[in-house]
């Protein structure tokens, strides 16, 4: 091909390019890749094993079309050898009128002003083979309870992969689950290093972070996850919790109230167990015992066997003062759990009891009566 030829084949990627721009910050200048042949371009969060390697922002001249923005982002991605990019925020900034000098025509021009579009997004390189078949095999060791299995397939696969986020984020998940905390934490200390964009990782370490009474840290963890997705709905559970622990109850009430309206968003479409368990505990910090009842009830129709909607469904009898059926509830949970130790099932209500009686300070009776109940 000719010189000519090839400039001339440049000129309409030129045209669509010369109106937006591409900045790259690559998350780990250490690693470099050749350019891809090929790139996607993702609507939503990728559902294979991935790594952030660096974030984009694209900025337009006023009037510039999505398109025009969005390809310019992906030619810039592909240079740097990423097989994806997610663009999750699109915003605009005004841009005054101005004026340049035109020294063809020998005088001053004007420049509209208007909005000018920006998008950020992510570039994405998804796992090799190697890594991701040690990965899935650590998904299904961990969906089995084979704990320390997962923990180690995992472990190879960040020998292969040192510097995926993804995979602490999933190591540091199974040692919060074995209740091995510290480790938990540095896994995701190290994936926040690597890739301090998702939010899930601060609502992960600010969960942990509860579990140990550091409430400023895990405050602090959950805010962040918030300003990073507004819509992260486990982070406002979690606040609440924070803020009940520490005696803050009108600010865990404000907290509660904007992550059940999340909720019950996705409550219309999908009444998982899971999710009626955050709802029938928001319902009980709002003080609306009868629809957490609701929800518990509604989550056990699903999964008879999830211990904390019984624990849940319990605590609003308890503050209805239905002794009885309380007491009913929390023995279930222990004939239902039978691996769950005595002294484990006491140190969870008493977590709770924490809040609830923060949230409730004459609620009655006292987790003393429930032990004593119980015989523990």
């Amino acid at each position: 091909m000719t010189n000519l030829k090839i400039l001339c084949s440049l000129i309409p990627l030129a045209l669509l390019t010369a109106c937006a721009t591409t900045s790259v910050t690559m998350l780990d200048t250490s690693e470099k890749y050749p350019p891809s042949k090929k790139i996607e371009i993702l609507l939503t969060k990728p559902t294979k094993p991935f790594k952030v390697i660096a974030l984009l922002e694209t900025r337009g001249a006023v009037n510039t079309s999505l398109p025009q923005l969005l390809e310019n982002m992906k030619w810039r991605a592909m240079w740097i050898g990423a097989d994806a990019i997610y663009p999750y925020e699109s915003t605009t900034v005004n841009v005054p009128q101005g004026f340049f000098y035109n020294p063809w025509l020998g005088g001053y021009q004007t420049i509209g002003g208007g909005q000018a579009p920006i998008i950020k997004g992510y570039a994405i390189k998804y796992m090799s083979s190697e890594p991701l078949k040690l990965y899935e095999s650590a998904k299904a060791s961990f969906e089995k309870k084979e704990y320390d299995k997962a923990i180690e397939d995992i472990s190879k696969a960040i020998d292969y992969d040192p510097n995926n986020a993804h995979l602490y984020h999933f190591r540091g998940f199974v040692y919060a689950i074995k209740d091995e905390t510290d480790k938990a934490l540095v896994n995701l200390n190290r994936a926040i290093e690597i890739d301090p964009t998702p939010a899930e990782n601060y609502v992960l370490r600010g969960m942990i972070y509860s579990q140990k009474k550091i409430y400023d840290s895990a405050i602090r963890d959950f805010k962040q996850a918030i300003a990073i997705n507004v819509t992260i709905e486990p982070a406002y559970g979690g606040l609440g919790n924070a803020y009940l622990c520490i005696g803050q109850a009108e600010k865990a009430v404000e907290t509660f109230r904007q992550g059940l309206e999340l909720l019950l968003n996705d409550l219309e479409k999908d009444k998982s167990a899971d999710k009626c368990l955050r709802a029938s505990w928001y319902t009980l910090n709002l003080d609306r015992p009868e629809e957490a009842e609701q929800y518990a009830k509604e989550g056990l129709s699903s999964n008879p066997i999830l211990n904390a909607l019984r624990i849940n469904l319990g605590h609003s009898y308890l503050i209805r003062g239905k002794k009885n059926e309380s007491f009913a509830e929390y023995r279930n949970t222990l004939e239902q759990e039978p691996e769950i130790t005595k002294r484990q099932f006491v140190t969870m209500l008493k977590i709770d009891f924490l809040m609830l009686k923060n949230r409730y300070p004459n609620m009655s009776p006292s987790i003393q009566w429930v032990e004593s109940k119980l015989g523990l």
